[in-house]
């Protein structure tokens, strides 16, 4: 198996691992903690969150790039992981002192202050992660192991510990012992790879050349987070509507961590094609991309949409039946997701960073302006249409400074059967829904799933519709070569 194979392999792995997991824990956890325990710990992870980001200066994407550089020469390997793990601790340690006087200073933006110290602790870890250098010396086996390993022990700690809604700092504990083991596990193994050789003297040259990266993260980050935040600090109900939130943005994000898999190496194959001039395949791709990607957002939004208070009901238990009106507004955000996923690469891929990033400031700030308008009235609800519109915005924007390429990559003839068959499906799933009405709740989600996927893969072939075409060759010829061996 190749290299690059292997790495997909693992790559894939990770994934999978990433969704099995809170599919596992989430049902049980959500149950025994209800809305205020789920909302106290997410929002005490993501205002920790908001320091390890900082602390990090863009550097885990800048890091690859450099240890990629320096596998070719194994002297420089280790000083080249040496300055930027030195970097990174005290980077770290300067962000948690900020982390540990925002607590003690501004009590209001730390409501539990025993649980947002045990947060404390992935701050001054985060220098730790080391994921870069596994990334950059292409070490997907290791990652795709500890991780593995790690979850099957988090599940087990969950299972066993968390027994009453009190247990909530618990809960809390058990995500951050999982940081403290990984960041121990990342130095033993990184010392034993590259044996790193600590220098503060090329801080200032990394520092520099880490900023357009840390610029891009910053504004993707805050982004992505604000709602939360904004919505834990500007709503005081114990974190009722953070744990309500937090359920309907959990669906959505495994779902689009599935659907997101497919342009995952969007960037370097765009960038490679980019560099030999062939615009033509550039435009190809980036059709193809649209195709595959519509292809399973459009009836994974109406499916979020439509079944949103069965999947709620078993997902998270009754107690969060005020998420199902949440999660519907949210199934949108899975289309625009879905369009930025594709542009945001192909501008990356195109270097234009600073494009990318003036489009993601202004988002950001029209997220905090549409939060704070639509927070205080609709609470969680006001979250997640702020968070669509937003998401509609950028889309727009991105389109706008795409447009050159779209224009000539853009046929409309390929995109109306997926058009009809999401008209088909929408049809489908409600006459479905109520004809399995009265079957008991563990029964009719199972059967809308199943017979949903069914009429949509069954109207696919008979359309031949291309992405089908394409993934059912795709698998074939897999088959095909494993029964041949």
């Amino acid at each position: 198996m190749s290299q690059l194979k292997r790495n997909a392999f693992y790559n894939t792995a990770y994934q999978i691992i990433r969704i099995i997991f809170p599919i596992l824990t989430y049902p049980y956890v959500s149950r025994i903690l209800g809305p205020e325990g789920i909302g106290k710990v997410s929002y005490a992870q993501t205002f920790a969150e908001y320091f390890t980001t900082f602390s990090m200066l863009g550097l885990p994407i800048y890091a690859v790039r450099e240890i990629s550089r320096s596998r070719a020469y194994p002297n420089q390997l280790g000083q080249t992981v040496g300055e930027l793990l030195s970097l990174s601790f005290f980077l770290s340690v300067g962000a948690f002192l900020l982390y540990a006087l925002s607590i003690l200073v501004a009590p209001k933006l730390a409501a539990e202050p025993l649980l947002h110290w045990i947060f404390g602790i992935t701050v001054i870890f985060n220098w730790a992660n080391l994921d870069w250098f596994f990334q950059g010396v292409e070490d997907y086996k290791y990652i795709t192991v500890r991780n593995l390993l790690l979850r099957i022990v988090s599940i087990f700690l969950i299972f066993l510990v968390i027994r009453s809604k009190d247990h909530y700092i618990l809960y809390g504990f058990l995500w951050v012992l999982s940081t403290i083991l990984s960041s121990l596990w990342n130095l033993w193994y990184c010392y034993r790879l590259a044996h790193p050789q600590w220098d503060m003297g090329s801080w200032k040259k990394h520092l520099i050349n880490s900023l357009p990266s840390a610029l891009l993260t910053f504004s993707l980050f805050i982004y992505a987070t604000i709602d939360t935040i904004m919505l834990g600090v500007l709503i005081a109900d114990n974190k009722y509507s953070v744990g309500i939130y937090n359920v309907a943005g959990r669906i959505v994000r495994i779902v689009m961590t599935i659907i997101g898999g497919i342009n995952a190496g969007l960037i370097p194959r765009l960038s490679y094609i980019a560099e030999t001039g062939n615009e033509t395949r550039i435009y190809q791709i980036v059709q193809r991309s649209f195709q595959f990607v519509l292809y399973l957002v459009l009836p994974a939004l109406i499916g979020l949409f439509l079944v949103a208070d069965d999947l709620i009901l078993v997902f998270a238990g009754s107690r969060f039946k005020a998420s199902i009106i949440t999660l519907r507004i949210l199934s949108f955000e899975l289309l625009f997701l879905g369009i930025e996923n594709i542009l945001s690469q192909l501008l990356y891929a195109l270097k234009k960073e600073k494009t990318l990033v003036r489009i993601n400031l202004i988002a950001l700030g029209l997220a905090i302006i549409s939060n704070l308008a639509l927070i205080p009235g609709y609470q969680q609800d006001g979250a997640a249409a702020a968070t669509v519109f937003t998401r509609l915005i950028q889309a727009a924007l991105l389109v706008f400074a795409t447009l050159p390429i779209l224009r000539t990559t853009w046929d409309p003839r390929k995109f109306h059967p997926l058009i009809v068959s999401s008209v088909l499906l929408t049809a489908f799933v409600i006459v479905l829904k109520a004809l399995l009405h009265s079957l008991a709740i563990v029964y009719r989600l199972p059967l809308l799933v199943a017979g949903s996927m069914l009429f949509y893969l069954s109207f696919s072939q008979w359309q031949k519709i291309e992405p089908f075409l394409i993934a059912k060759s795709w698998i074939w010829e897999k088959v095909r070569k494993k029964i041949n061996r």
